[in-house]
């Protein structure tokens, strides 16, 4: 493995339809900035010993994490008008608090691991994507979990001990009539708690189909909660339905608005004295 540091400087990505891309076998540092304008830029091989430094991702212009694993580190930061995507089955971790200041992340079969608070203030796309650690996971930005036609089914996974906070619009839809589904899996244990809180909008989207169907899905509703503190809309037509399984105990301290659809809720609503 070849490793590229990057320190106390500045590479800049010049406007083009084309890309540059640091292949699996080369770990990119970064401890300086980086600048990426109107085109595309791909790592494939980590960061090596961790990033410390700035991506700057102008509008129009993508930076990509496709491969091996990323540590950022405190001081750290994602921004810009652009895209910041996250796949290829790629570990991405943080060890201090990173703000995704960017306006689009794309959350493509990946990890984020943190034991200290990741915010997303843009909007974020995602697909087959697990969050695991400690901190809190804020969404305060436009959130989409979808599938359609004859896709395979989508999901956002939260291993034990994550909490996110939707403060934006959270959207999860399921159209099509292929037995596939969209899933928010809970999966929370008595070592730690999945928790998805809404203080924002969540809305689910079925269509008149028995296949169309989203799922709110817990191990234990003794360890999985969905804490409704928002509006929660269940919306659609026909006989598609949203689930709220018997794994997650939904707690419901704001609105719920179930329109043209089913709401089943499956978990009960176990008080808040037990998280």
């Amino acid at each position: 493995e070849i490793s590229l540091g990057l320190v106390g400087s500045e590479m800049c990505k010049e406007t083009g339809s084309g890309y540059t891309q640091f292949d699996n076998g080369i770990s990119f540092t970064n401890s300086g900035t980086v600048n990426v304008t109107g085109a595309s830029l791909y790592l494939q091989g980590g960061d090596g010993p961790g990033t410390t430094g700035d991506f700057n991702i102008s509008a129009g212009a993508k930076l990509v994490a496709n491969g091996g694993a990323y540590l950022f580190k405190s001081d750290s930061s994602i921004s810009g008008a652009g895209t910041f995507e996250i796949g290829g089955s790629v570990n991405t971790s943080f060890n201090a608090d990173v703000l995704f200041d960017v306006q689009n992340v794309n959350l493509t079969q990946g990890t984020i691991t943190s034991s200290a608070p990741v915010t997303i203030s843009g909007d974020a796309t995602i697909t087959n994507f697990t969050l695991a650690g400690t901190g809190t996971k804020t969404l305060s930005g436009n959130s989409t979990l979808q599938r359609s036609g004859s896709e395979a089914g989508k999901y956002l996974h939260l291993s034990p001990g994550v909490e996110i906070l939707n403060s934006g619009t959270f959207t999860a839809s399921n159209s099509g009539s292929y037995g596939h589904y969209v899933y928010l899996d809970l999966n929370g244990t008595s070592a730690g708690h999945a928790t998805f809180r809404n203080t924002g909008t969540f809305t689910t989207v079925v269509d008149n189909s028995s296949f169309s169907r989203i799922y709110l899905d817990g191990n234990n509703n003794a360890y999985d909660f969905f804490l409704n503190e928002g509006t929660f809309n269940a919306t659609g037509a026909g006989s598609g339905y949203t689930e709220v399984d018997a794994g997650i105990s939904f707690v419901n301290s704001g609105t719920v608005n179930v329109t043209g659809a089913t709401l089943y809720l499956k978990g009960g609503d176990l008080s808040l004295i037990h998280i």
